[in-house]
C-alpha cells in the first residue's frame, strides 16, 4: 500500500532511521495559498496553539 500522493516528496521507512534529500522550487515553496481564499500561515488560530507558541 503507497501512501504517497501529490502532497508528498518522500516518505521515511517506518523502521529504520534515515536521510532523506528532495529538490524543491522555493518559488512555489513560498506560496502558502490553499485556495484563492485560504492561506497556510494567515488563516492560523493563533490560540489554538496555546503553549507551543508563547
Amino acid at each position: 500500500m503507497s501512501y504517497l500522493n501529490e502532497l508528498t516528496l518522500k516518505m521515511a521507512s517506518f523502521n529504520k532511521d534515515e536521510v532523506m534529500m528532495a529538490d524543491i522550487d522555493l518559488f512555489l515553496a513560498r506560496d502558502k495559498m490553499v485556495t484563492t481564499q485560504n492561506h497556510i500561515m494567515e488563516d492560523r488560530i493563533r490560540s489554538e496553539y496555546g503553549e507551543l507558541i508563547n
